[in-house]
């Protein structure tokens, strides 16, 4: 009896261990669902906030952004404000080059600017699942976690 409450248990680890692998190191959302594949102009005039950059967490109290104009993105990695262009070639998304301000703020709001825009430069793909968007590399790993950036924030 205690081998079988044993197995039991380490099916369901070994269950709950291959999703969260899926949600952490590829685009599928929930349930390992791929999401709807959209473009930089499906996007335009949207806001974001970065929620996870590979994976991890942002730094609490500091937004990171993102914003689609056209064929322009604008937006703030939490210390300096960035731009830079974003467009589509042979249906892969193509994002820079970007420019960004160059103000000093505390190290680990630097390092994860850094990190956020390291993401976008090696975006191929933007996904949405519900109301989230994820930005992809080019072999579907997720890059990036972003919400709506409601107005007021």
């Amino acid at each position: 009896m205690g081998f079988r409450r044993l197995g039991a248990v380490l099916t369901a680890l070994a269950l709950l261990g291959t999703a969260a692998a899926g949600v952490a190191d590829g685009g599928a959302g929930e349930g390992g669902e791929p999401g709807e594949r959209v473009s930089a102009r499906d996007l335009d005039g949207s806001n974001w906030r970065v929620e996870e950059i590979r994976g991890a967490a942002v730094v609490d109290r500091v937004l990171s952004s993102l914003g689609f104009r056209g064929d322009r993105i604008v937006g703030s990695g939490g210390c300096n404000r960035f731009q830079g262009g974003v467009g589509e070639e042979d249906g892969r998304l193509v994002v820079g080059p970007l420019a960004s301000t160059r103000r000093a703020c505390p190290t680990a709001v630097m390092d994860q600017e850094q990190r956020y825009l390291a993401a976008l430069e090696r975006a191929a793909y933007q996904e949405r699942h519900g109301s989230l968007l994820h930005i992809l590399d080019a072999d579907g790993v997720r890059l990036l976690r972003l919400a709506p950036l409601e107005a007021d924030a």
